[in-house]
């Protein structure tokens, strides 16, 4: 979790939205806000959402002792400036180097310095003729508006625009925009020109998992005899590893291995009744709801406003199709393909199905081994969310990437992207 302070003069239509967009975040929480104005409007916006505000006086706020103490009061840990007037002293930016952040209404360089904030800014582009103005977001530094831009946005201008029209274009970026761009930066994951999402299935839309350890289990009490369900199950994974090549994944795959291996361990003495137990221990796999966890739903509904959606899943094609509709989520992407596996080869086939580039593609999923590591390594992006159960096929020594977000639940990717 990191803890967030904004830092505020005016208004505060900027801190009210970007304390309502992480509100359920388990990743960022906004612990304070710093106004310099006693009758700043922001103060009340902050109030009103349960926010603790501190109204700093200037002599204060100059003063590294008071200002220090507070932030390890708070347990400050990155620090936003939305509409904050006030020239940050360079003892507290050298404190929060590259973890502080300013929003300015205008694509810097151009109208940035002292002086240049608020009107004075719309006004100046008006002025230039300009024929689009924007919003920079970028690092706090010693030089005014002169820190390191992390991202930029732009809307097109038009001769008749007013100063306030001009002005509430410019604001609309800021309320679309600003809050993503701070989740981006504190995680250091900037997915920049990413136009599709190729996101995984099972363990990450819905349970799967658990119910092949279920069975697996009731396999396993069918064969007592012939060993404990350690062993047992460490003579399956030899035969699925083996059969990988020839039947893939799913439950007909799982079902099969289940009888090659009992036949195995039991020296072909496998009875006509074990034999019928297993296949309906195989088929019972087949009824899982996949039921979506929760929050996904709303999470694509967020998430197909700026990207392609694809349901991109491996294993058996009318087990996992069929799985996509009892799930109700199918209608949300653009397109459902099911392969036979995950691999570098595969996420370039679909690439090429999307007419995309691997660096406009992103990996989302529970498996770092089939669902981010083949699209970073091919130079996208991946998004891993791990699930409390992994099977041994998928697990794999994992690295670490700027192009690789992890997160704990579906459900955050919406502050993310």
């Amino acid at each position: 979790m990191t803890n967030v302070a904004i830092f505020v003069s005016g208004e505060g239509t900027n801190c009210e939205n970007i304390i309502r967009y992480f509100q359920s975040s388990e990743e960022i929480n906004i612990v304070m806000v710093l106004s310099s104005s006693p009758s700043a409007h922001a103060n009340e916006r902050a109030r009103r959402l349960g926010v603790p505000v501190a109204v700093v006086s200037k002599e204060a706020f100059e003063d590294p002792g008071q200002m220090i103490s507070m932030f390890e009061g708070y347990g400050v840990d990155f620090i936003v400036l939305a509409g904050f007037l006030r020239i940050i002293p360079e003892w507290m930016t050298k404190m929060f180097n590259h973890r502080m952040i300013n929003i300015h209404p205008s694509l810097l360089p151009k109208f940035g310095g002292k002086g240049m904030f608020g009107r004075h800014v719309h006004e100046a582009v008006k002025a230039a003729g300009e024929k689009e103005t924007g919003m920079t977001v970028h690092w706090v530094t010693g030089d005014v508006d002169g820190g390191e831009i992390i991202a930029q946005f732009s809307t097109p201008l038009s001769p008749s625009d007013s100063v306030d029209e001009l002005a509430a274009k410019e604001h609309r970026l800021e309320m679309e925009h600003f809050p993503r761009v701070i989740a981006q930066t504190i995680a250091g994951f900037h997915p920049s020109g990413v136009k599709a999402l190729a996101i995984d299935a099972d363990d990450t839309l819905w349970e799967n998992e658990s119910y092949f350890r279920e069975a697996e289990k009731d396999w396993a009490a069918l064969l007592k005899d012939y060993g404990s369900l350690e062993e047992l199950s460490s003579r399956l994974y030899e035969v699925e590893a083996g059969n990988m090549a020839e039947l893939g994944y799913g439950v007909k795959a799982f079902t099969l291995s289940l009888i090659e291996t009992a036949l195995k361990v039991s020296g072909d003495k496998l009875s006509g009744n074990v034999t019928a137990s297993i296949l309906n221990i195989g088929r019972k796999i087949l009824s899982n709801p996949a039921k979506p966890f929760e929050g996904v739903r709303d999470t694509l509904l967020e998430l197909r406003k700026r990207y392609r959606l694809i349901m991109f899943t491996k294993g058996d094609l009318l087990d996992q199709g069929k799985k996509a509709g009892r799930s109700g989520l199918r209608e949300l992407f653009d397109e459902v393909v099911i392969v036979a596996g995950k691999d570098e080869k595969e996420y370039l086939r679909l690439c090429s199905r999307l007419g995309v580039k691997p660096s406009e593609l992103m990996g989302i999923g529970n498996s770092f081994k089939s669902d981010v590591a083949p699209v970073v390594t091919l130079g996208g992006f991946g998004v891993h969310i791990p699930f409390h159960i992994l099977w041994e096929h998928e697990k794999t020594e994992e690295f670490d990437s700027p192009r690789i977000l992890r997160l704990g639940s579906f459900s955050e990717l919406k502050y993310f992207l």
